[in-house]
């Protein structure tokens, strides 16, 4: 089957009814790296939407989707399955040293769950057990590896045959069973997120499609970012009287005041003061409206640090609303 990414800012069942509108540029990486049959490697600003774009690929093209959260301890084998060797050694000492089966231990994940959904082993095999839950038949995924600059350095090289041939072991079965993809039209879709907090492997880069999404910026950006908030903020499709003073102090915050700031306000931050906003129902300019709680008590959805908060507070004083 060929896929298209071709979203057009539909509901996302994925995240809980919410929106993703992305940009021609953005759905051209995604339908490139869908082409090359090779991961997407996605940077940004936190808040950017490229977590959600893993949800709306898998949602647009029907697909289930596999995430992996990537931590600073993570290792590459975590991307494909898991071994809850503890237990094993427990079973075994249960059956006075006799060597049990490991099957019973070992889950598929992220990577490995997409290379199993391709090739589902028939019903009754032993290896059914690796995965909980299985579609009717073979099936493609969508496969979201979220900020790999969190792992270790040698996590990415360490993946480059799994992700490129999509293929792995499991060395802790008996048979040493190889499961691997062998149709192009059921390879999985991955998609890589990095909050560029680390540089990332030569090898693996090569290995990729890149896209940065770039913060909105220009004319047209004030109204792409209230249509962003009325999209994903519940009960906002209509607008509200306080969003155009809510993302002109957003815009005001990060055009005069980004480079003072230990962490600028992304997409996240604004979203989450239009929620904070929504159950407030400030009446008239935010700079002046009478709310509970208070503009002043609400800053923190915006700003993340302490000297960053006070910053915030001159800020608003200073601040004269939209226009």
């Amino acid at each position: 089957m060929d896929f298209k990414y071709a979203a057009q800012g539909s509901p996302n069942p994925a995240s809980d009814g919410e929106t993703y509108d992305p940009d021609d540029r953005l759905k051209a990486a995604v339908n490139v790296a869908i082409l090359l049959r090779k991961p997407l490697l996605i940077t940004g600003e936190p808040g950017t939407g490229k977590t959600s774009l893993a949800k709306s690929v898998a949602a647009d093209l029907r697909l289930p989707l596999v995430s992996f959260f990537t931590k600073s301890i993570s290792e590459s084998r975590d991307l494909l399955y898991a071994y809850d060797a503890i237990a094993h050694f427990r079973q075994a000492q249960l059956k006075d040293g006799s060597d049990p089966d490991p099957l019973p231990h070992l889950r598929a994940q992220a990577l490995g769950e997409a290379i199993l959904r391709a090739h589902p082993p028939a019903p009754g095999h032993p290896h059914r057990q690796l995965l909980s839950d299985w579609a009717a038949g073979p099936t493609a995924s969508v496969v979201l590896i979220d900020e790999i600059d969190k792992a270790p350095r040698d996590f990415p090289n360490d993946l480059l045959l799994e992700m490129g041939e999509f293929r792995f072991r499991i060395p802790e079965l008996k048979d040493h069973p190889t499961f691997a993809i062998n149709s192009d039209a059921l390879k999985p879709i991955v998609i890589v997120t990095s909050n560029s907090e680390k540089n990332l492997p030569d090898a693996f880069l090569r290995r990729c499609v890149y896209h940065d999404i770039k913060f909105p910026t220009g004319a047209a950006a004030r109204k792409r970012m209230e249509d962003i908030v009325m999209k994903r903020v519940t009960a906002l499709n209509g607008g509200a009287p306080w969003l155009g003073d809510a993302v002109d102090f957003f815009f005001h915050i990060r055009e005069n005041y980004g480079n003072r700031l230990a962490k600028k306000p992304a997409t996240g931050e604004l979203l989450d003061l239009a929620r904070v906003l929504q159950a407030a129902k400030p009446t008239g300019p935010l700079h002046t409206a009478a709310m509970n709680p208070p503009m002043s008590d609400i800053l923190g959805s915006v700003f993340k640090t302490g000297d960053d908060l006070e910053l915030g507070e001159e800020i608003l004083k200073s601040w004269k609303g939209k226009g």
